[in-house]
Formats: C-alpha cells, sequence, structure tokens
C-alpha cells in the first residue's frame, strides 16, 4: 500500500470518528446544557474556518485570498457555504436537539436518497435494482424504527404495524 493510501484512509477514518462524536458531543450539549442549536453551528464553523484558514496559510505557499479575486469563484464559495455547509449543519444538529444523535444520523443518511430520486426525475431515467434496493431498505428502517426510537415526538405512541 502506498503512503497516500495509508494517509487518505487515516484522514477518512479521522473525520469519520470525529464526526461521529461530535454527534453524541452535540446531543449532550444540547440536553445538558441547554445549548441552542445556532449557537453551536456558529461556534462549531468559525473554528473550523480558523483552523482551516492556519492550515492553508502555513501550509502550501500559495495566495491564501486568491478566491476573493473573481468574483464567480466568490459566489459559489458563498452559495456553497450557505447552503452546502450552514444547511446541512443545522438540520443535522436540529434533528439531534430534537430526538437524539442516533436518529439524526439516520436521517442524513436519507439524502443521498433525495439526490438519487431527483437525478431519476430529471434525466428521464429509472434506476436499476441495484442502486435503488439500498434506499429501499433505508425507506422501510426509517418506517419501522424511527417510531421506537422516539415514540414522544410522534402521533402515535406504539408501533402497530402489524396489529389487527
Amino acid at each position: 500500500m502506498k503512503n497516500t493510501n495509508i494517509k487518505g484512509f487515516l484522514l477518512a477514518l479521522t473525520a469519520a470518528s470525529l464526526w461521529g462524536i461530535s454527534g453524541t458531543f452535540g446531543q449532550f450539549l444540547f440536553q445538558q446544557r441547554g445549548v441552542s442549536v445556532e449557537w453551536m453551528i456558529t461556534v462549531r464553523m468559525l473554528i473550523s474556518g480558523i483552523i482551516l484558514l492556519f492550515i492553508s496559510a502555513f501550509g502550501k505557499k500559495t495566495d491564501l485570498w486568491s478566491i476573493w479575486k473573481n468574483r464567480k469563484d466568490t459566489m459559489k464559495l458563498l452559495l456553497f457555504g450557505i447552503t452546502g455547509m450552514l444547511m446541512v449543519q443545522y438540520t443535522y444538529f436540529a434533528a439531534i436537539k430534537h430526538s437524539n444523535a442516533a436518529t439524526a444520523t439516520v436521517l442524513q443518511y436519507a439524502g443521498p436518497v433525495i439526490i438519487a430520486v431527483y437525478l431519476a426525475v430529471k434525466n428521464k431515467k429509472h434506476p436499476v435494482l441495484s442502486i435503488l434496493s439500498p434506499y429501499l431498505l433505508l425507506f422501510l428502517e426509517l418506517i419501522f424504527w424511527l417510531p421506537m426510537a422516539i415514540p414522544e415526538r410522534l402521533i402515535y405512541h406504539q408501533p402497530h404495524y402489524f396489529s389487527v
């Protein structure tokens, strides 16, 4: 295995672990400390941005501010920051606040389903079964698991799928 493959694997493993831990810490802060979702994502994004700026400034010797010189690049960055990062962060942590970290994670993994359906409709193509089957399983998981995960937040309190 190449050195870059090991480095990439370790970075991906670290990122996934930190992402998972952040949901659990967020749940603790919301439930035990009364922190608001808005405060949490503001502090989280500011600290992350500052760290990334320092890494960029002291890493490769490129012009750190060149993104702001081209109007098209600036607009893309702002659009990504607002619709990509802010909305994903807000919806994930709002789901944690109103349920728990596990439920929010399952719901977040439903995102690719929305993208797949959108692309299928846009391109007027039916997805093949090998692509569609994981999404169907996720949908079944949501139907059967969510009522048991957060019963006090749903209209019905007991799972009644097979009751007569």
